[in-house]
């Protein structure tokens, strides 16, 4: 059986309230054969001390965020309320990134942005009634608002389909919709995948060189969902695998303790990892039936000094 009793009670006894986490405008412009979803709950993460922090941080670190704000009059701490990404997961070409549509809603001042880059010689197409903005006539990649609150972005093309297709939203993968309702309820970030491992070459490696293990390990999962959330004592932090087996979920398991103890053993050498000790320490790994299910809680003052320590690089 697919999913275990707790998350088919969450699904059934959330029903629509779950379905609010997630902006339906947004779910509605998702295309067909997506199977992985991701999404931020700006106006929620916003409203903590520590979403605070990390929005402040990135308009001081970033020099064209004063920018961006003179010209559009868009600023994303106060104007975003929601994003959300969406994929196929198909593995891209070499040196092809991966196809990933963004979703917003928010207030924008369309008019505005348009104006601003066509002034720095940005290119406009004009799509059954929507403006495609991007840099350069013959760039691939643009942006269109389909109204004052809903922006969509990726390759023109794309946005065009979307634009084409709005009001006929399609149906979204069975699973996904279940992955997606159980990791946003009650969470700021989130994501959820129905993509099997059976689709990550058996010969890619992950981890550190000289202890990376083998990415057929991995394949026994058939779906994947996780979640952050920001409580008093820091971030929270859930992760949900589904595989084909106990055999598989136990595997998985045996996997993640292995990076944990790496992690662990690396602490007296790597000051990054010794921060992570605590939360390890205090991790519970645990699996039922098909299933394994990891929770850990870092602090903000941990977050903080790992996000010091990378910046200083």
């Amino acid at each position: 059986m697919r999913g275990s009793a707790f998350a088919l009670a969450v699904f059934l006894g959330a029903g629509l309230t779950a379905f609010a986490q997630v902006d339906q405008g947004l779910l509605n412009l998702v295309p067909s054969g997506t199977r992985v979803l991701a999404g931020i709950r700006v106006d929620q993460g916003k409203v903590s001390p520590f979403g605070q922090f990390l929005l402040q941080r990135a308009a001081q670190q970033d020099n064209h965020f004063q920018k961006l704000l003179d010209e559009t009059g868009f600023d994303p701490r106060r104007d975003l309320q929601q994003v959300l990404f969406a994929s196929t997961g198909e593995h891209p070409q070499p040196g092809m990134h991966q196809h990933v549509i963004v979703l917003a809603r928010g207030v924008f001042d369309p008019q505005r942005i348009k104006d601003t880059a066509v002034a720095k010689g940005g290119h406009v197409e004009n799509y059954r009634g929507v403006d495609i903005i991007s840099g350069k006539a013959q760039d691939n990649g643009g942006v269109a608002f389909l109204d004052d609150t809903l922006a969509v972005m990726w390759d023109r093309a794309t946005i065009r389909s979307l634009i084409q297709n709005r009001n006929a939203p399609a149906p979204l993968d069975p699973q996904l919709q279940q992955r997606m309702q159980i990791a946003s309820t009650g969470n700021e970030a989130w994501f959820a995948s129905v993509v099997p491992g059976t689709e990550i070459p058996p010969q890619a490696k992950f981890g550190p060189d000289g202890q990376s293990i083998n990415g057929a390990v991995l394949q026994g999962i058939t779906e994947t969902s996780g979640a952050v959330h920001s409580a008093a004592n820091g971030l929270n932090l859930n992760f949900d695998a589904v595989t084909r087996s106990e055999k598989d979920a136990q595997s998985l398991s045996d996997v993640i303790r292995f990076f944990a103890g790496m992690v662990q053993m690396q602490a007296q050498n790597q000051p990054q990892a010794a921060l992570l000790l605590p939360s390890l320490d205090s991790m519970r790994l645990t699996t039922a039936g098909n299933e394994t299910h990891v929770s850990l809680s870092i602090s903000e003052a941990t977050v903080e000094q790992l996000l010091s320590e990378r910046n200083a690089k």
